[in-house]
């Protein structure tokens, strides 16, 4: 017969970086009037203060969670890159068809095809799985 010993919980310490999101949300919720302007200094006192996740969850549990926001690419950075790709399958077709134009030419109306068919895929975007 074992015998299963359990071992007591121990609470994680909180670090400079944890104490600074909890206060940093602290402040939006403020911002969105959740909090007074008291609870928020007492709230962020004791964050400064705190010494283990365990304290610092207690300051925001009434509170809403965040959602996360997926950081979203630069419209130009992406124009500038699929303008980056053509030209690099152009110069393929050139080199690989030894300076034929019509290569490039054949391939045009595909890819202005395959740019409306993303476009209209991002109307439904947010049905799309994740």
């Amino acid at each position: 017969m074992s015998i299963i010993r359990e071992r007591p919980t121990v609470a994680v310490r909180a670090s400079d970086a944890e104490r600074d999101a909890v206060v940093q949300a602290l402040g939006a919720a403020h911002a969105e009037g959740r909090l007074t302007m008291d609870e928020l200094q007492e709230r962020v006192e004791r964050g400064v203060a705190a010494r283990t996740r365990e304290d610092l969850d207690a300051l925001t549990a009434d509170l809403p969670a965040r959602p996360r926001v997926r950081p979203t690419a630069d419209p130009a950075l992406l124009v500038l890159l699929g303008l980056a790709l053509a030209l690099v399958v152009a110069l393929f077709g050139v080199v690989v068809t030894r300076g034929a134009a019509w290569w490039v030419l054949m391939w045009l109306p595909l890819a202005l095809a395959a740019r409306g068919r993303r476009r209209r895929w991002t109307r439904w975007a947010r049905w799309a799985p994740r």
